[in-house]
């Protein structure tokens, strides 16, 4: 270690005060030299000295002392120095001047002073000293991290021995590298115990680490102070518990990385995505803990809703390290607020998917605004119209969804049928909105139950309307007693009496229909011409009942067919009827064969 002393003599020429000769103190011997504290002597220039005022500059600018001396004492601050020590004459040392700052260079001045007269001598002895460079001193160790601790000192770090971190030991941890920072030491360590970590056995060699100019000492028994920060974990749902609610109220469960004080509903905020309005927070279950439950009410609308953790009113942990970031580290979950209540948007049929049927069971496909649940038979009933009877809900396809098939058996009868949704039994939506009306916002589709045979009402002349007939293809108009379908020539014969032959169907006017023209051609001979409606090939109506019957209920016309030709059978005489006459007119009586 290198001591640097410093000394010079001021010269003052003056006079004191009262005019007394006692002599200044001669000989300033520099003494030795701490880094807080300088050590010196002086020899007593005699002549009646009754004691010695010492006083210290930090600059070479220098105060006078004055009488009264009762004006000074130890620690009187002057414009430029303080006075550090009043000694009796017999004492010419002043040992440990304390509390001095290491590298500094320090001016004193010795005056003798006389108590008969009080008076100091007009030239004081003047000296300087210069402390010397200290040892870096312990200052702190803050864990800011669970594998980070950043240890300071009273001075600059230049230099660490071992970056292994190996001068560095407490038995709560182990150190595995060192590594300089604005000055300071950063250990990297294994993973603390616990977010609040402190321990008090911290350890550091010496010579560990090098100061302004010296290594520091042996130093044990030092505290590492908590500096991590808290954090939110998570952010959870807990009543509800599910994801969807329509409820105006829900609760969050905040967690954070350890104890964190000072909680409070201004420590929180809504997150009210888009739709959702007027959410506030109304209760946080505890000022202080690893986990507060936090109420956020007045909810309205449809949207997503979260929880905001605020770190601007003081959420801090036991150690005052202040809650930094209110994002949290796992998850971070939100509600799906849903106040919307679920409706019936269509009622349509599915089997069969015509709206007439003979069916004894149908399904009608029922559709919702959203999923709906507790679907069962008795959410359900049949709309029977007049003529139908026996209707029951037999089966639905699914307890819940966002459609579902309900199936109508035991149906009777003719007339219509549709499907009433009930509201009374406790169709529900994911979040308990209850089904409020049946009624459908768009189709309502129902059935014609048709269990009615059709039947052949009239065949009746329509080309040529009039019979006999010397035609070879006439045409007949069938009318039933509804509109049938499946219509063809197979379903059609002639009804050709004796005399007549080659009749054969040529054509139908239509496949389906309430009336059809029916032409029968090649008609040849004489007699009788009449239309046969057959069933055996398949005529039946909408709701697909088969015509069981060609006979008709009414009208049942044939022609007569005439395709002889007439012959001129005889010419005789009538008036007169003799042969022989003279009369001026006579009258021929014509006979013809038809």
């Amino acid at each position: 270690m290198r001591r640097i002393f410093t000394l010079f003599f001021l010269i003052f020429l003056g006079k004191s005060i009262t005019g007394v000769a006692q002599n200044a103190p001669t000989g300033f011997t520099v003494g030795t030299a701490t880094s807080s504290s300088l050590q010196f002597s002086w020899t007593d220039g005699g002549a009646g000295t009754t004691d010695f005022y010492v006083v210290r500059h930090t600059s070479s600018t220098m105060t006078a002392l004055t009488a009264p001396s009762s004006a000074y004492s130890v620690g009187s601050v002057l414009a430029a120095g303080t006075v550090v020590a009043i000694l009796p004459a017999a004492t010419t040392t002043l040992n440990n001047n304390t509390g001095l700052n290491p590298s500094t260079q320090y001016f004193y001045q010795i005056w003798a002073h006389k108590t008969g007269g009080d008076s100091f001598n007009g030239t004081p002895l003047a000296g300087t000293m210069t402390t010397t460079a200290a040892a870096p001193s312990f200052s702190s160790a803050v864990a800011t991290s669970l594998t980070s601790i950043t240890v300071t000192f009273d001075q600059s770090i230049t230099a660490i021995t071992n970056v292994n971190g190996s001068d560095f030991t407490s038995a709560s941890f182990t150190a595995t590298g060192a590594a300089l920072s604005a000055g300071n030491v950063i250990l990297t360590v294994n993973t603390l115990s616990g977010t609040n970590f402190t321990c008090s056995d911290l350890a550091i060699a010496a010579g560990a680490v090098t100061g302004t100019s010296l290594t520091n000492a042996s130093i044990s028994g030092k505290t590492v102070s908590d500096g991590i920060a808290p954090t939110v974990t998570s952010v959870v749902r807990k009543t509800p518990a599910t994801a969807s609610t329509n409820a105006a109220s829900v609760v969050f469960t905040v967690t954070f990385s350890e104890n964190v004080n000072n909680l409070a509903t201004n420590d929180f905020s809504a997150a009210m995505g888009a739709g959702v309005s007027g959410a506030t927070i109304t209760n946080v279950s505890a000022a202080a803990g690893t986990s507060v439950d936090v109420t956020v009410s007045t909810i309205s609308g449809n949207g997503t809703l979260g929880l905001n953790v605020l770190t601007a009113n003081g959420i801090n942990d036991n150690a005052t390290n202040a809650l930094t970031s209110g994002t949290p580290t796992g998850s971070n979950q939100n509600y799906t607020i849903d106040q919307t209540i679920p409706t019936v948007t269509s009622v349509v049929r599915k089997t069969p998917a015509t709206a007439s049927t003979n069916a004894a069971s149908v399904i009608f496909t029922v559709t919702f605004s959203e999923n709906v649940n507790n679907l069962a038979t008795n959410d359900f009933s049949a709309a029977m119209g007049a003529g139908v009877s026996g209707a029951t809900i037999t089966n639905v396809s699914a307890a819940s969804g966002t459609s579902v098939d309900v199936t109508v058996g035991t149906i009777s009868g003719n007339g219509t049928l549709g499907l009433n949704v009930l509201t009374a039994n406790g169709i529900n939506d994911d979040v308990t909105n209850a089904l409020a009306s049946g009624t459908p916002t768009g189709s309502n589709q129902s059935y014609t139950i048709d269990n009615t045979i059709p039947t052949v009402t009239s065949v009746v002349l329509k080309t040529p309307a009039t019979s006999p007939t010397n035609a070879s293809s006439v045409i007949f108009t069938v009318t039933f007693s509804e509109n049938v379908n499946n219509l063809a020539t197979n379903d059609f014969s002639a009804a050709m009496g004796a005399g007549v032959s080659g009749a054969t169907i040529t054509n139908v006017s239509a496949a389906s229909g309430t009336s059809v023209d029916v032409t029968v051609g090649t008609i040849a001979g004489n007699g009788t011409l009449g239309l046969n409606v057959l069933t055996a090939n398949g005529i039946n109506d909408d709701a697909t009942n088969a015509l069981a019957s060609g006979t008709p209920t009414g009208s049942n016309q044939s022609y007569t067919i005439d395709q002889t030709i007439p012959t001129v059978t005889s010419v005789v005489r009538k008036t007169p009827a003799t042969s022989l006459t003279n009369a001026a007119s006579v009258i021929f009586t014509v006979t013809f064969s038809e």
